[in-house]
């Protein structure tokens, strides 16, 4: 039982200094991983950053805009990410198809920087605005792309998420998620 240990000098497991999960539903490969993370964890850098950093294809920042973005940042090893920064507090009171649109653009973002490396997903928490995420990129990956292996049923995506990062909730963003879900739903479904 456990993770072999050369998976657990990859990705050892949270701590005070480094607090991410990993999402294995969503992992591709060895240095193919989904992570929750907060900020401070990628902000903080250093010898307790766990060597899957060095691998992060992207990063999405979910509570804050480009005007965040500036070098040093983020102190993730030796990878060089792409970032998306996509605040999603501020799509409440979005038309829905800008909310769809916005939320697409985001996760198709992250199944194509999946396959060059791992992608973590974080707000300032990691509990409520990227899990909301995460939760659209399941549902992406099971209605547009098929991989029909992976829940479409929300409380089971949570549950999911709970299992490796317990105090993850939508909040009120299960809206958004909701409103995503059956875009996708509806837009993949055999006629």
């Amino acid at each position: 039982s456990g993770a072999a240990p050369d998976e657990l000098m990859l990705c050892p497991p949270m701590s005070l200094y480094c607090n991410y999960s990993v999402i294995d539903d969503l992992t591709l490969g060895r240095t193919q991983r989904v992570m929750l993370a907060d900020e401070a964890t990628l902000a903080r850098g250093g010898p307790t950053m766990p060597p899957i950093f060095n691998h992060l294809a992207l990063i999405v920042n979910c509570h804050q805009d480009q005007s965040a973005n500036r070098p040093g940042k983020y102190r993730v090893g030796s990878a060089k990410p792409s970032i998306v920064f996509q605040p999603v507090h501020k799509l409440y009171g979005s038309h829905p198809t800008v909310v769809i649109n916005v939320l697409t653009d985001v996760v198709a973002t992250m199944w194509a920087q999946l396959q060059k490396g791992s992608v973590v997903v974080h707000c300032l928490a990691g509990l409520h605005r990227a899990p909301a995420v995460v939760a659209c990129f399941y549902l992406y990956r099971h209605y547009a792309l098929g991989h029909t292996h992976l829940p479409a049923d929300i409380e089971e995506i949570y549950r999911r998420m709970r299992a490796v990062r317990p105090s993850v909730a939508p909040l009120g963003y299960i809206e958004l998620i909701r409103l995503f879900h059956a875009h996708m739903e509806r837009s993949h479904s055999p006629s």
